[in-house]
């Protein structure tokens, strides 16, 4: 996969989730710690967009877990002062992404979806 981020970083708040008769999706912003890679916004938007993680993982993070994610990055077009502006946001969907936690309270468990596309 040729774009491929991987970053830490703190969430900034609980993830919202969105579930239609096909899709489940969460949305959550986290801020990034020592970020040494390309560079990304304070706070960075990240976009799930898989039913496994949300139904068994997302819906249990909670504000300022600290969070090891791996996923795609895409730039989302929005309007700033009636100019288009590209905000780069980090994409975990069906095809490939990862979920860790990083907090030492929690139990340690990475929840990850590795899947291959054919």
């Amino acid at each position: 996969m040729n774009n491929k981020l991987i970053i830490t970083g703190y969430l900034e708040a609980e993830p919202q989730i969105w579930e239609t008769e096909t899709l489940k999706c969460a949305y959550c912003s986290v801020i990034p710690a020592n970020n040494k890679g390309p560079s990304l916004p304070n706070p960075c938007n990240v976009v799930i967009y898989n039913d496994f993680l949300v139904d068994k993982f997302v819906k249990h993070l909670q504000k300022g877990m600290h969070l090891q994610l791996e996923g795609r990055v895409r730039n989302k077009w929005v309007q700033e002062n009636g100019v288009e502006v590209a905000v780069p946001e980090i994409v975990i969907d069906n095809f490939y992404g990862e979920i860790g936690i990083l907090t030492s309270s929690s139990k340690k468990t990475p929840i990850s979806n590795k899947i291959k596309a054919a």
